[in-house]
């Protein structure tokens, strides 16, 4: 029964430690650290944590971004696909969209191979129309014939 209730005080004076280093840090942190207590480096991991919030914010943006220009192609590709639009249209309506998009440029060349920006952009909504309908070639057939003259006629 003595050594339970010896058990039971040093578990609660360590708990009450424990709990007066906590205020402190929350109460007076440059005595805290000016005396050596933090032990935690509270500070400096609060720190790190706000700059990982940070870049975690400014990632995930990045992806929304992202996530949001798939769509928009997706979308105009549809259009195109089923002849809402026209390959100029579609350009039109992406070029602004991919204007500002990372990269873009290094993929008009390196795999569109496309003369001008808007050329590539116009490559681009045709590649996500190929895309939609990979499932389906004879429509891609007879949809691709119609997007390559209209490509060959682009200004």
């Amino acid at each position: 029964m003595n050594a339970r209730r010896t058990g039971t005080v040093s578990a609660a004076a360590l708990s009450g430690l424990v709990v007066t280093l906590g205020l402190a840090q929350v109460i007076a942190p440059e005595w805290v650290k000016g005396v050596g207590l933090d032990v935690w480096n509270y500070h400096t991991l609060r720190d790190q944590l706000e700059v990982g919030e940070q870049e975690a914010a400014v990632a995930q943006a990045k992806l929304d971004q992202a996530i949001r220009q798939s769509e928009l192609g997706s979308h105009v590709a549809s259009r195109l696909i089923d002849g809402v639009l026209t390959l100029a249209e579609a350009t039109d309506e992406l070029e602004p969209t991919l204007r500002n998009a990372p990269g873009f440029e290094t993929t008009r060349v390196a795999h569109y191979n496309a003369p001008t920006f808007r050329h590539g952009v116009a490559r681009y909504v045709i590649v996500r129309a190929r895309d939609l309908l990979s499932d389906d070639p004879t429509r891609w057939a007879a949809v691709s014939a119609r997007l390559e003259a209209e490509y060959a006629a682009l200004e």
